[in-house]
């Protein structure tokens, strides 16, 4: 089961397993350094997701639906 998903700014997605997305991202393009990318909002900043070889990307958590 995947725990997160990553989108990039060319719309590619990225499944992730694990509790670690940037450490799993970091492996999946062979580096070991991630920029933070935030999100500004009305009640400050976001952090979102991170630069990784040149891909922006979005991570989100992946919650599981209660019936």
């Amino acid at each position: 089961m995947y725990n997160y998903i990553a989108r990039d700014q060319y719309n590619e997605t990225y499944y992730i397993k694990g509790k670690h997305p940037r450490k799993a991202l970091l492996a999946l393009f062979y580096r070991q350094h991630a920029d933070k990318i935030y999100r500004d909002t009305l009640i400050g900043s976001q952090h979102v997701g991170w630069v990784i070889a040149g891909h922006w990307l979005t991570v989100y958590k992946l919650l599981p639906l209660k019936a």
